[in-house]
């Protein structure tokens, strides 16, 4: 409504005055606490991406993996979701990684995310891996082991999609959660089924994402499916906060999906 009022010229000054406001209002929240959903809508518009507005599941099932994981956290892409890791993980001292291959938008972001700390957004190209394509990252850059995977990216179109993250780091994912974006898309779907193949990874559709677990030394399956499971299992978990609030996320997700309808379509 405000753009219509606003001469052309001077929009781009004022996105950049309401991304600046919104992010100073993010730093403002305390590190240990989610934004509301009234931040949380203002951070979207004022990013610009109104297409996101539909994610806001997605979102809140970052949010809540960010404020419970206590070790690094990768990002495949970045945007938005950048600055809530950077704001509810990087602030308690959790160290952050966003792989980015478009120089422009890794510019955006990393000036977005700037004055938070432990956060790096990755200058990485995609290259060739054989039969796929995913991001070239020097190994000594990041850290021996992630707890947490936000993974939307690379974009769809990409030769392999984002099954590169397995065969690429997947020595660094043991025990690992990994939230997936776009999952409900043949092509995930697809991703997904290779990765349980050749890796054993847990999954659990939520929606329009899926929430996947990396087997690793702590346990044989980290989003186990029953209640009694999750109540034996959570003594020895890592990261048993992640699998309790991210089991209860995907079930409220999957709730709201029924009663809204048929199914999602593909968005992108």
């Amino acid at each position: 409504m405000l753009r219509a009022f606003v001469p052309r010229g001077l929009r781009p000054m004022l996105m950049a005055l309401r991304l600046r406001y919104a992010i100073a209002r993010l730093a403002s929240t305390p590190p240990d606490r989610a934004p509301s959903e009234r931040m949380l809508g203002l951070l979207q518009r004022a990013w610009g991406n109104e297409g996101f507005a539909a994610k806001t599941d997605y979102l809140r099932t970052v949010m809540a993996a960010a404020l419970a994981t206590s070790g690094p956290i990768l990002e495949c892409g970045s945007g938005v979701t950048t600055l809530l890791l950077a704001a509810l993980a990087g602030r308690r001292g959790v160290e952050v990684w966003a792989l980015e291959h478009l120089p422009e938008w890794r510019a955006k972001v990393a000036r977005a995310v700037r004055g938070f700390p432990r956060t790096q957004v990755v200058d990485a190209r995609l290259r060739p891996y054989g039969d796929f394509d995913w991001y070239e990252i020097p190994p000594a850059l990041l850290p021996e082991r992630f707890a947490l995977v936000v993974c939307d990216g690379p974009p769809g179109t990409t030769r392999g999609g984002r099954y590169g993250l397995l065969p690429v780091l997947g020595d660094r994912l043991h025990g690992a959660i990994v939230i997936l974006d776009d999952a409900h898309r043949p092509h995930e779907r697809e991703i997904i089924a290779r990765w349980q193949r050749e890796a054993g990874v847990d999954y659990r559709p939520a929606g329009t994402f899926a929430i996947l677990g990396v087997p690793g030394h702590a346990a044989k399956s980290l989003i186990p499916s029953g209640v009694q499971k999750v109540a034996t299992l959570r003594e020895r978990l890592p990261y048993e906060r992640v699998i309790s609030h991210l089991e209860q996320l995907a079930a409220d997700a999957i709730a709201r999906q029924k009663r809204s309808g048929d199914g999602v379509q593909a968005s992108r």
